[in-house]
């Protein structure tokens, strides 16, 4: 109603208007196809006709000009083809509510029309192929008629187009609006909702656990050849028991300490010197004042922004008057009775482009221009500024040399070893062999290893065509891997590998036993007491009672079970029942009772969560219909008539 008010003026039965707007919409949607049936009569300017109606071709130039404009800064792709018919559908839709709505709604009033123009999200959802989201970026949000007509004259579009396509657009809004307003649950449906959320419940458990029936498989001795089938299965299927291949290397690890790399205290003192930035011990600090203009309640972004720049004004002229300001505007209650005194803030706890307005203010006492944040609109206040501490370079020297070992060493090692790293030769291996003892490198010999995806196996598995070492760098130090064998991949006899054929058979034969009792037993209980299933199958049942859907603690016992709590504490029904496969067992759980939730209080909330589920559906209906009910004709492609199917 609310939103009708101020679309209509406020001297308006809104009431009356939603009932009306209503009962005619339905009607045409589903009541009166032939309302749409009128004969094609398109222009060469016409992209398609909805009725009758022409949309025209500049409206679907503009918008995919933006949307492809749009796909690029997301740097999406989507064929041409696809997003002429996206623009199309969405052409059509709208044109669909304007013919529904122009005759429905009046004339929207000037002073909601001025406000919704001016407002960034509006312009944003719904001008944005005439105004570009870089114009809102870059205004921070706020924009002036001026502006708009600037724009509108650069791409030569007319004012009185863009008047009538905002009106049209905010029709359309109220359509949505009334058409949303108007999807409601029934009583039942918010009853059983809530006796999802709210009720009590206790349950009855049964479970069929994979290892009985593991030692129940194992009573029975395997075939020979039941054992070979099932090995050449499994490998066709997957290479279940194929050998993978394996490498044998031998690797060299060089540490930066040993390499023999020197880094004198002059050395280290220059580099901390020309680098304090890193050794900062307690960062630079900028003690701010804030005045807050909170956007709430009836007020506009631009009725707000309107009283922070009368604001801003002010303190421009006269920067002393802070602190009273703050007291007097400031909608940050915590600080506005401290002068708006925020305290000091560094570096990485506020959002970097706050960051740098707060340190940008050169002298205590300086004031920023006005800032919109998620907040509202904020003037900032530079109160005083610490210095950063460094930390002495004598606390730091050691991790200084330390630093610039290693970076001499990533320097020296890669160029050193490119240069010595053995070829075929004899000669060039004896060569690496005594630098790295030189450079005190450790040597280990790694015995046929398969790929388990670590660093050296990556590296090593790469190796092909020939080549036998490879270089890289852990944890700071430098390695050299050289290939010192393979082992190709290969499929063993049955008779190497027979136990662990053996486990897999026994394993697949009592998952299989155990499913076919599954689906009996969910069956059974169906027609059967619980109890009596489970003698069936020579299980207990557990009982586990009161469970509430909103405590978690009572909830424990099924999470133990690593069971689906929001599966079964959402169950309505007594009696019902859901099974679930756990990693080594399946379970049957039956809702035995349901506590009633009587507390009608929450049904409000509820309500207009199931509103909101409703409304999308029955738009997309309402909107479906009307597609149905009309003559719509298209020349997207070529200036040939094309009829477009509903």
């Amino acid at each position: 109603m609310e939103l009708l008010k101020q679309y209509l003026g406020h001297n308006v039965d809104t009431k009356k208007i939603v009932i009306a707007v209503f009962a005619v919409l339905m009607v045409i949607a589903f009541a009166l196809p032939s309302l749409f049936r009128n004969q094609f009569s398109g222009s060469q300017n016409a992209i398609a006709l909805v009725n009758g109606q022409e949309i025209a071709r500049s409206s679907f130039s503009r918008r995919e000009y933006f949307l492809q404009d749009y796909l690029r800064s997301m740097q999406q792709r989507q064929a041409l083809g696809d997003l002429g018919q996206v623009i199309l559908d969405g052409l059509v839709q709208e044109e669909l509510i304007n013919q529904v709505m122009q005759p429905l709604v009046p004339t929207p009033a000037d002073a909601y029309v001025a406000q919704k123009i001016l407002d960034a999200s509006f312009i944003a959802n719904e001008l944005a192929e005439f105004i570009p989201p870089r114009v809102l970026l870059s205004s921070g949000g706020l924009i002036s008629m001026q502006t708009i007509h600037s724009i509108l004259g650069q791409r030569r579009i007319p004012v009185s187009e863009f008047e009538c396509f905002v009106e049209n657009a905010l029709r359309r809004h109220v359509a949505y609006h009334v058409l949303g307003a108007s999807t409601w649950a029934p009583r039942f449906v918010i009853k059983n909702e809530r006796q999802r959320r709210l009720a009590k419940k206790s349950f009855s458990i049964l479970s069929l656990d994979l290892d009985t029936y593991l030692k129940e498989a194992k009573k029975e001795s395997l075939s020979d050849q039941e054992l070979q089938l099932f090995f050449d299965e499994a490998n066709a299927a997957s290479k279940r028991y194929v050998v993978p291949e394996k490498r044998r290397a031998v690797t060299w690890t060089f540490d930066p300490a040993k390499y023999g790399i020197t880094v004198d205290e002059a050395m280290a003192k220059q580099y901390y010197d020309e680098h304090r930035r890193q050794f900062i011990k307690e960062p630079a600090r900028v003690e701010i004042r804030r005045i807050l203009f909170a956007v709430q309640n009836d007020d506009t972004p631009a009725m707000v922004h309107a009283r922070a720049a009368q604001v801003a004004q002010e303190l421009a002229a006269d920067s002393s008057l802070f602190e009273q300001k703050a007291k007097e505007f400031s909608d940050d209650k915590e600080t506005a009775s401290k002068g708006g005194l925020v305290g000091y803030v560094k570096r990485g706890e506020k959002d970097k482009g706050l960051e740098q307005i707060i340190f940008g203010l050169r002298e205590d006492g300086a004031i920023s221009e006005l800032i919109e944040t998620p907040d509202g609109f904020e003037i900032l206040q530079r109160v005083s500024r610490k210095k950063p501490i460094y930390n002495p370079f004598e606390s730091v020297k050691k991790d200084v040399i330390k630093q610039l070992t290693h970076r001499e060493f990533k320097k020296r090692f890669g160029q050193e070893i490119g240069e010595l790293l053995p070829q075929t030769d004899k000669a060039s291996a004896d060569a690496f062999t005594a630098f790295a003892g030189q450079k005190h490198a450790k040597k280990q010999t790694i015995d046929w290893m398969a790929n388990d995806q670590s660093a050296l196996a990556q590296r090593l598995f790469k190796l092909k065509g020939g080549k036998k070492y490879v270089t890289y760098k852990d944890n700071d130090q430098g390695i050299v891997v050289m290939l010192d064998g393979t082992q190709r991949p290969y499929t063993p006899e049955l008779a190497a590998v027979r136990d662990q054929v053996s486990a897999d058979l026994y394993e697949r034969k009592a998952a299989e036993q155990l499913s076919a009792d599954a689906r009996s037993a969910q069956e059974l209980a169906k027609m059967e007491p619980f109890a009596d299933v489970a003698k069936r199958f020579d299980v207990r049942v557990t009982t586990i009672g009161q469970v509430d859907p909103q405590d978690e603690t009572s909830q424990k016992p099924l999470t133990d079970m690593h069971l689906p709590v929001d599966v079964l504490v959402g169950m309505t029904h007594e009696g019902g029942l859901f099974g679930h496969a756990g990693e080594r067992s399946w379970y049957l759980v039956r809702l035995d009772q349901l506590v009633s939730a009587d507390d009608e209080q929450k049904d409000a909330g509820i309500a207009r969560d199931l509103g909101v589920a409703f409304r999308y559906p029955y738009l997309n209906s309402f909107i479906a219909s009307l597609h149905k009910n009309a003559t719509i004709e298209s020349n997207i492609s070529t200036n040939s008539r094309r009829k477009i199917p509903a």
